[in-house]
C-alpha cells in the first residue's frame, strides 16, 4: 500500500468532513500532505480554504505559496451568490 493509497482511503474521507465543518463555520485552514509515488516523487495534496467572507487569511496564503512553489499556476474564481455567500474555485493545471 502506497502513501497515496493511504491518503485516498483513510485521510481523504476525514478531510471531506473537516472541509465541510470549516465551510459551515467559516473557518480558514490549510493542509498539505506529501504523498510521493513511483511516478511523482513530489506528489502532494494541498487544501487551502478561506474563512469569513471568502477572504483568505494572509499567513495561510504565504504558506500556500511556499508549499506550492513547484506547482503549475492556478486560476482562482470567486463567485458571490445571491444570498451573499461566496464560492472560491481553483483550477490547477
Amino acid at each position: 500500500m502506497t502513501k497515496e493509497d493511504i491518503y485516498d482511503e483513510q485521510i481523504n474521507p476525514l478531510m471531506a468532513k473537516i472541509i465541510s465543518i470549516c465551510k459551515e463555520h467559516n473557518i480558514a485552514f490549510i493542509f498539505s500532505a506529501h504523498i510521493p509515488n513511483d511516478e511523482d516523487p513530489d506528489l502532494a495534496c494541498t487544501t487551502h480554504l478561506p474563512g469569513d467572507g471568502g477572504e483568505c487569511y494572509e499567513p495561510f496564503v504565504k504558506a500556500f505559496h511556499a508549499i506550492r512553489t513547484q506547482a503549475a499556476p492556478a486560476i482562482h474564481t470567486r463567485i458571490i451568490n445571491g444570498d451573499g455567500s461566496a464560492t472560491l474555485t481553483a483550477y490547477i493545471g
